[in-house]
């Protein structure tokens, strides 16, 4: 832990690398090839919480005025339902129902790895979204050509949109013509959740949203 902390690996990071460690130690005590976890009682360094980077309402307009047509469903998306980037750029017209105003989080894509499930039972999920949602779907949906995947999100050739260039061609660059500061394509997570906070919307309703595995969980990182 010191040198990890010398080396100016952050608080957060070393904290997973101890959680690893003391896992793979507990299974060796368990299966008998040590006596003890010499782990068990490893002080983890203290994190410092950090501000949540969000856009406020006024942002938001100007980035999804800023953004390229093509990529304005997209963003509105992420923006208005709080999901991560590898689950939006999994989304399939098979899983939205536009007629109910639902979306169905049933798996992410990772450059590298492909599709895969959600991680935990919670993020396999029904999230709720908006009546402009909606309609932006639509149309959007109406403007797509059809593709052999289905995939919602795609680029020319109907495969799934490369994580860097929409980083670097499209989400910077709007934020630049916006004139906003730069943030993280995850921070429209934290600026959907800002949102329904500032429209007191219920905290479980939030987590369900979210596809957090706790209530816990939620409260933590937003309250």
């Amino acid at each position: 832990v010191s040198n990890k902390a010398r080396s100016n690996l952050a608080p957060r990071s070393v904290n997973k690398t101890v959680t690893v460690l003391k896992l793979i130690l507990k299974h060796a005590q368990i299966w008998g090839y040590i006596n003890e976890n010499p782990a068990r009682f490893v002080v983890r360094p203290r994190e410092t919480r950090k501000e949540m980077e969000h856009l406020d309402p006024r942002e938001i307009n100007k980035l999804l005025e800023a953004a390229s047509p093509g990529y304005y469903p997209l963003l509105a998306t992420a923006v208005m339902t709080g999901a991560r980037q590898g689950e939006l750029l999994a989304l399939r017209w098979c899983d939205v129902d536009l007629k109910r105003g639902v979306i169905f989080i049933r798996r992410s894509y990772r450059p590298g790895f492909g599709f895969t499930e959600p991680k935990t039972k919670y993020g396999n999920r029904t999230v709720v979204i908006s009546k402009e949602l909606v309609k932006i779907l639509e149309e959007h949906k109406w403007q797509c050509v059809s593709k052999s995947d289905d995939l919602i999100f795609h680029n020319r050739e109907g495969n799934p949109i490369n994580h860097a260039n929409l980083i670097s061609r499209e989400f910077h660059p709007a934020l630049e013509r916006a004139g906003l500061r730069r943030i993280r394509f995850h921070d429209l997570r934290h600026t959907y959740v800002a949102l329904m906070i500032s429209l007191g919307e219920n905290i479980k309703f939030i987590q369900r949203q979210l596809g957090h595995n706790s209530l816990t969980t939620t409260m933590d990182t937003y309250e």
